[in-house]
C-alpha cells in the first residue's frame, strides 16, 4: 500500500507486502520506530488517509476498489495516539458520533451511548460539554 501526501514531495510506502492476520476477539497491536509508516498504514486501512498505490484487504473485501472500505468500517475499532475529543461536544454526543462512525443508526447509538455511560457511571454527566 503506497500514501503521497498532498504536498507531493513526501510519498511512504507503508506495510510493503506485510500480512496482518487478526482472529476474532484479538487485539493488534503495530510497533515500531518513528518514521517507519505505522500510523500511515492504521490511516489508510481505516479511510483517514487514502491509499494513492497499492492493495489492502480487510475481512476478504479490497478497501483499495469502491465500496470496500464501508463494507468492513464497522468491523474495525481504532485506538488513536491521541485523544479526539471536541470541547463543544457532550459525552454523549462524541459516543453516538462514533456510533455514527461504526455503521450504527441513531437510535442504536443512543442506546448504546447511554449504556456506555451508565457502565462507567458518567449518567449524570449526560449533557456536560468534554471542554468544561
Amino acid at each position: 500500500m503506497h500514501a503521497a501526501y498532498s504536498n507531493g514531495i513526501c510519498a511512504v510506502c507503508t506495510a510493503c507486502k506485510a500480512e496482518f492476520h487478526v482472529a476474532a476477539g484479538e487485539c493488534f497491536c503495530l510497533l515500531g520506530p518513528n518514521g517507519a509508516g505505522k500510523s500511515t498504514t492504521i490511516n489508510c486501512l481505516t479511510g483517514v488517509l487514502p491509499a494513492t498505490a497499492g492493495e489492502a484487504v480487510v475481512h476478504g473485501s479490497s478497501i483499495t476498489h469502491q465500496g470496500g472500505l464501508d463494507r468492513v468500517r464497522g468491523l474495525m475499532g481504532v485506538c488513536p495516539q491521541f485523544d479526539v475529543l471536541w470541547d463543544n461536544l457532550t459525552g454523549r454526543e462524541h459516543l453516538m458520533l462514533f456510533g455514527s462512525i461504526k455503521g450504527l443508526n441513531r437510535r442504536q447509538a443512543g442506546t448504546q451511548a447511554d449504556a456506555l455511560l451508565d457502565q462507567v457511571r458518567l449518567q449524570d454527566q449526560l449533557c456536560a460539554a468534554v471542554g468544561c
